[in-house]
């Protein structure tokens, strides 16, 4: 289990292991969440963890912008083939 220091030098410092799961969740199509997030993170038990650091908050928001970009990209692709 973590320790608050180790959290809290996680949320300040970034996080290395979080932008990882988000790029391979990315990579992967998958729905990204802040729970899909929390299920995959060693150190991240809840979803509150995510959304309350202003820093992991803004990561996996930054995620869910190319998520949806790439994912909308490939819809036009696919129903705009006249």
């Amino acid at each position: 289990m973590a320790s608050i220091d180790q959290t809290e030098r996680t949320t300040n410092e970034g996080d290395p292991e979080m932008e990882r799961i988000l790029a391979e969740m990315l990579e992967a199509d998958e729905t990204i969440t802040a729970r899909a997030v929390a299920r995959k993170h060693p150190a991240i038990k809840h979803a509150s963890s995510v959304t309350r650091s202003q820093a992991r908050s803004d990561l996996l928001a930054r995620y869910v912008v190319s998520l949806n970009e790439t994912s909308n990209g490939w819809r036009t692709r696919c129903f705009d083939s006249s």
